[in-house]
């Protein structure tokens, strides 16, 4: 409980320490997006995304999953929760068909919107 109140808590002083600088257009990312490979669907709001329909144990609905570090074109570089409880680094691409590509260098799947 502890844990996830501090990363509640980094991510909305990460997020509020970089309302001021310039955000990246979000064109194409808002809304719900999902994948059978993870346990929660994400719905972004700005540069963070938030669980929704949570399937993963101590994850809730609202709780911050996914944080976009930057943006180019149709590229991104994200941090995101995972459901053995880290946080990693995940590059991705928005294409034509309008799914995100993703990749954590490990392993990849796919999200579609919701």
């Amino acid at each position: 409980m502890i844990r996830k109140t501090w990363v509640i808590v980094g991510l909305w002083l990460i997020a509020s320490g970089t309302s001021c600088a310039h955000r990246p257009p979000l064109d194409g990312f808002e809304g719900t997006w999902g994948s059978s490979e993870l346990a929660y669907e994400i719905q972004f709001h700005g540069p963070i995304g938030l669980a929704a329909h949570a399937r993963a144990a101590g994850l809730q609905d609202g709780d911050p999953v996914f944080r976009l570090v930057s943006l180019d074109g149709r590229g991104f570089t994200a941090r995101q929760l995972f459901a053995d409880g880290g946080w990693r680094t995940v590059t991705g691409e928005r294409k034509h068909d309008g799914k995100l590509y993703c990749s954590d260098g490990v392993k990849n799947w796919v999200m579609e919107r919701r």
